[in-house]
């Protein structure tokens, strides 16, 4: 039961963990803030300024709430930070998923063309599948070379023809279609 009562807490504190790190935050400034006003106004007593105390409340609330903002401004730029984070380690979760799906269904159907390129005994029906068979294969491979680079700009134009070159040369020396 004691296990079950600390999980729920764990589980309030981390979603609400904005609410008490701005609460926390704030009884910070609050501290902070009285410490300077008993130091600013025993520095005034100590050189018989009494006259400047009126002033100094006033600038207490001030400080207050500058402390408060400042605070509360770099926090939630944290929270953004790692927000931010999450959900770029979200979308890129994401992309390799449809990058494996994608080249699956493109591996799929060119399975499915073989097969079926193989129950014909047209030579013409079996040379259109093999050239549907390495359209596809050239578009996997183009998925594949911007899946694998680091940016768009950056995709080795040379080697991919290279690999092309290679693929078609393999695909047409295939037995089979």
């Amino acid at each position: 039961m004691k296990g079950l009562k600390n999980l729920v807490i764990y589980y309030y504190l981390y979603r609400f963990r904005k609410t008490f790190t701005i609460i926390f935050s704030l009884l910070f400034v609050i501290l902070v803030s009285n410490f300077i006003y008993s130091d600013i106004v025993e520095y005034l007593k100590l050189r018989d300024k009494l006259e400047y105390l009126d002033y100094i409340l006033p600038l207490k609330w001030v400080l207050n709430i500058g402390l408060f903002a400042l605070i509360v401004y770099l926090l939630l730029g944290i929270f953004k930070s790692k927000e931010k984070k999450e959900s770029l380690k979200e979308k890129e979760i994401m992309l390799k998923e449809i990058h494996h799906r994608v080249k699956n269904n493109m591996q799929i159907i060119i399975s499915m063309l073989s097969i079926q390129a193989k129950t014909s005994d047209n030579p013409i029906i079996k040379e259109h599948f093999k050239n549907i068979s390495n359209r596809i294969s050239a578009m996997s491979l183009t998925q594949e070379k911007l899946y694998k680079s680091k940016s768009l700009s950056d995709l080795n134009f040379k080697e991919y023809i290279n690999d092309l070159i290679l693929l078609l040369s393999r695909n047409n020396h295939k037995t089979g279609y």
